[in-house]
């Protein structure tokens, strides 16, 4: 069972890359089964869509676990306001929108509650 389609040229977008770049990166992740690649049916030797299969959906979640973990523990005793001051410059050249930092502060809010 797949997880969500994505075209290879949105996927490279959404993270920077070239669409090459992509590919480069995705054909390791193909041979254990964790991404799957469909061809272009309109287009011969061209790629356009990947999706986690379901081991590369557990993979991410482990490392998503790992890395909340991680961003709690280096984050708990700083300030939102200055995880927002040293955040924004690194969020404009990322291109990631502001709603994401806010995403960020409701996040290490729900944390705090936990301990």
């Amino acid at each position: 069972m797949r997880s969500e389609e994505l075209c290879e040229i949105d996927l490279a977008e959404r993270l920077g890359l070239t669409a090459s770049g992509v590919t480069r990166n995705l054909l390791p992740s193909t041979k254990p089964g964790f991404v799957t690649r469909q061809p272009d049916p309109h287009v011969a030797h061209a790629w356009v869509y990947a999706s986690l299969m379901d081991s590369g959906n557990r993979l991410l979640g482990c490392a998503l676990t790992s890395v909340r973990s991680i961003a709690s523990d280096a984050t708990e005793w700083v300030p939102p306001e200055q995880i927002d001051a040293a955040s924004a410059p690194q969020a404009r050249l990322a291109g990631i929108n502001s709603s994401n930092s806010s995403d960020l502060r409701n996040w290490q809010a729900v944390e705090s509650a936990k301990r």
